[in-house]
């Protein structure tokens, strides 16, 4: 998750280096960052409730 943040991060802060004035390309660039994120985020809590949903299976059996 750190990972993705930084990396979107990384993203935003180059691209309002190389483009200090707002710009329609520029936002949907943040934009696609951001929805990475988004992903990465999901992924990992449905690892998480997997990983919780077999723990429990295997308590119960």
């Amino acid at each position: 998750m750190l990972t993705a943040e930084l990396l979107n991060t990384a993203i935003e802060e180059l691209s309002d280096y190389v483009q200090p004035k707002r710009a329609p390309q520029i936002g949907a660039t943040k934009d696609i960052a951001a929805a990475g994120v988004s992903w990465a985020i999901l992924a990992w809590r449905s690892v998480l409730i997997l990983k919780v949903w077999r723990l429990v299976q295997m308590q119960q059996g």
